[in-house]
């Protein structure tokens, strides 16, 4: 049997960057960050409006849980590709666009870690389950009557071996 298949970043970016909220926090951000207000902001003001805004989205999330703004070569990059009109500046509307941007990237870097809660710390568990069949029959037999104890021994077990493991977070995954 075929599943569809999910876009769980498109998905979470959707839920994120298409939220009057979304809007108001840029709206807020960039009132708070043109401090001459011309309606625009330069690149420097732009790294300004980037750390507060993060800022403010961190707020939000769960504890232990950060979004990391991009570097400030990452910054340019997407300063040149939102300035739709080439004047070295973006308008309100460049800006959110740029944030929303930045946004998938944020929902991207929320797909993989969940990507390798539900699927990589499971598959990991179902080894350490077999090996244990396999090599110490008698310890998988006291985890077995442990009940609840048991599995989230194996849980834990698996999660602390696959935050060891060298799966690096893809770099356009913020």
């Amino acid at each position: 049997m075929r599943f569809p298949s999910f876009d769980v970043a498109g998905f979470l970016f959707g839920k994120v960057a298409n939220t009057n909220r979304f809007d108001t926090m840029c709206d807020e951000t960039f009132a708070d960050v043109d401090h001459d207000d011309d309606g625009a902001l330069a690149v420097a003001e732009l790294r300004l409006a980037v750390m507060l805004f993060y800022d403010r989205l961190n707020a939000r999330m769960p504890l232990g849980r950060r979004a990391r703004p991009p570097s400030r070569a990452q910054l340019e990059e997407l300063f040149r590709e939102s300035d739709h009109d080439d004047d070295a500046r973006l308008s309100e509307e460049e800006f959110r666009g740029l944030m929303r941007a930045m946004c998938a990237n944020v929902s991207a870097g929320v797909a993989f870690e969940l990507a390798k809660a539900l699927l990589v710390v499971p598959a990991v568990g179902k080894l350490l389950m077999g090996a244990l069949r396999r090599c110490a029959p008698g310890a998988r037999k006291r985890l077995d009557e442990a009940g609840g104890f048991g599995s989230a021994a194996v849980s834990a077990a698996s999660a602390a071996i696959v935050s060891k493991l060298p799966l690096a977070r893809p770099k356009w995954a913020c």
